[in-house]
């Protein structure tokens, strides 16, 4: 699995690099320890006693054996996980019944020079892809029971999906073209009518992801006519609720016109290496190899969990002591924009909602993320909400984050 390249190191942001340069950190051995579980993804079985010759399979299973032990502790409990991809069917909770007591902690950590990897994402298997059009060099696979998504990854590496005009500027992400202007009553943007794609029909999953100044706005679109008072241009309307602020009456015309634009999410826009597009009424994928990727082995990810970790305790009755360190948080999915779409200002404060993360910690303290890898989420990478103290994140890798590396 490749985690860092040059293309990517420039495009998203990671921060606490040191994590990179040190060890991962181990429990000190001079601090007390009450007891040790070993959990094991690929050689493990929750049959097992739980110890180093006979580890668990699963995060749930050492989650019931520490809450036998943790009421009144004599020193550290320690969870060593192994190397391997940890089974990800629904969110792992931690409730006040999984924390430290007695001024000690619960670590679940990975042993010296192993990788545990939290994954939300479903590996496409590789001998169902076929040849859709040989001319184009698209290939499909069905998703029959699969949750739709909005990212895709491919050998490692983020596809794009399906777009007008194409993204051919590594920097800025673009090319972008521009709106000409806007009615905020009638909630339509004005665009050139040479720049709308060539779509014979005006499919339901077809967006416009417009950059209005300080804005992210992923709006959905309802209709596109012509404007009747210029042959040159076209009206695009835009879907509710996300109209009411992406057209936002209080900031008039003027601040909708000259803001950069595309168009996303149509097959007939899928025409460059590395897109893809999700046909979520008949469950099809199609996906353009980049050059060098022969889809009989390709790892493809579509993410399909949005939260890979709930630490959730209540006013009255907090989870506390818990330390993670070494993990991997991988591939996280978040739909919410494909029913309201998205407007989002500074520091991508989303109007209506939260974004998932892939963690989130809220009514805790005393809680500890150190030196994990956070990569390839749709939302928030690691994610406290509200009512949490006493707790740090500190000297974690972000890659690749849809939203916020933390909150």
């Amino acid at each position: 699995m490749k985690y860092l390249t040059p293309r990517r190191f420039l495009l998203f942001s990671f921060v606490f690099i040191i994590s990179f340069l040190i060890p991962f950190w181990i429990h000190n051995a001079g601090d007390k320890v009450q007891k040790v579980f070993y959990v094991d993804p690929v050689n493990g079985n929750d049959r097992n006693e739980g110890d180093s010759s006979h580890p668990f399979m699963t995060i749930e299973k050492a989650q019931v054996e520490v809450s036998k032990v943790n009421s009144h502790m004599s020193g550290d409990i320690i969870v060593y996980l192994m190397s391997g991809e940890y089974s990800m069917a629904d969110t792992i909770r931690f409730s006040p019944k999984d924390s430290g007591s007695n001024g000690h902690q619960v670590y679940y950590m990975a042993y010296p020079n192993q990788v545990p990897i939290f994954s939300g994402g479903k590996r496409l298997d590789a001998n169902h892809w076929k040849l859709f059009d040989d001319k184009k060099q698209i290939y499909r696979i069905s998703l029959k029971g699969l949750k739709p998504f909005r990212q895709l990854y491919v050998n490692g590496e983020p596809a794009i999906r399906a777009r007008f005009p194409n993204a051919t500027d590594s920097e800025s992400l673009g090319t972008y073209f521009t709106t000409q202007g806007a009615d905020v009553n009638e909630k339509y943007m004005v665009v050139k009518k040479s720049n709308l794609p060539n779509i014979s029909q005006l499919q339901s999953g077809l967006e416009m992801i417009v950059h209005p100044h300080w804005y992210h706005e992923i709006l959905r679109i309802s209709l596109i006519e012509d404007d009747p008072n210029d042959h040159m241009q076209s009206r695009v309307f835009i879907k509710m609720p996300e109209a009411d602020i992406g057209l936002n009456p209080a900031k008039g015309n003027k601040f909708y016109t000259n803001n950069p634009y595309y168009f996303e999410n149509d097959l007939s826009l899928l025409d460059m290496e590395g897109e893809w597009f999700l046909d979520e009424a008949n469950e099809m994928l199609y996906y353009k190899p980049r050059m060098g990727e022969d889809m009989d082995t390709a790892v493809v990810i579509a993410p399909q969990l949005d939260k890979l970790i709930s630490i959730d305790g209540t006013r009255e009755n907090q989870v506390h002591d818990l330390y993670f360190s070494g993990i991997h948080f991988q591939y996280t999915n978040w739909n919410w924009p494909n029913s309201h779409g998205m407007v989002a200002t500074q520091g991508f404060q989303i109007f209506g909602t939260v974004s998932a993360g892939a963690v989130e910690v809220q009514y805790a303290s005393h809680i500890t993320f150190d030196n994990n890898f956070v990569q390839f989420t749709a939302g928030n990478g690691l994610q406290f909400i509200k009512g949490v103290k006493n707790s740090q994140i500190k000297n974690n890798w972000f890659e690749n984050v849809g939203v916020t590396q933390y909150a």
